[in-house]
């Protein structure tokens, strides 16, 4: 079941410019989490992580399997790491794993059985997390 709401806007990129985004904010299974029109998904909003500290977020009740994308996470200062979902093509769909494309964060991330855990370095920052599907 769906309860969702939706916005739409428009923000400055310089004097002359704007973008259009469009935020759509729905709950599944008593969780809310926000969707752009870009399509990637709001995964973890602002968290410090202390140093060395994991995290896990569920994904399994936004119905992904292996369709995962992109996951991109950037700290305060601009800094950020990416890592492309690889899915084993040989077992079941929902198997796989994020190869490190770029990664100025120190951090790891793995995904086993409908969770992803971002396990942060060794110095404390303040990071989020945003999902390309």
């Amino acid at each position: 079941m769906e309860d969702g709401s939706h916005q739409l806007g428009a923000t400055a990129i310089d004097a002359a410019t704007t973008a259009n985004y469009m935020v759509h904010t729905w709950q599944t299974n008593g969780l809310k989490t926000k969707a752009y029109l870009n399509g990637s998904i709001d995964l973890l909003p602002k968290k410090y992580f202390n140093a060395n500290e994991a995290y896990e977020i569920g994904i399994e009740p936004f119905g992904f399997g292996s369709t995962l994308g992109t996951l991109m996470l950037q700290n305060d200062s601009g800094q950020f790491a990416m890592f492309l979902w690889q899915r084993d093509i040989d077992t079941n769909l929902n198997k796989g794993y994020f190869k490190q494309v770029v990664n100025d964060l120190g951090v790891t991330v793995g995904h086993d059985n409908g969770e992803i855990t971002i396990t942060n370095g060794n110095t404390g920052q303040w990071l989020k997390a945003e999902l390309k599907v």
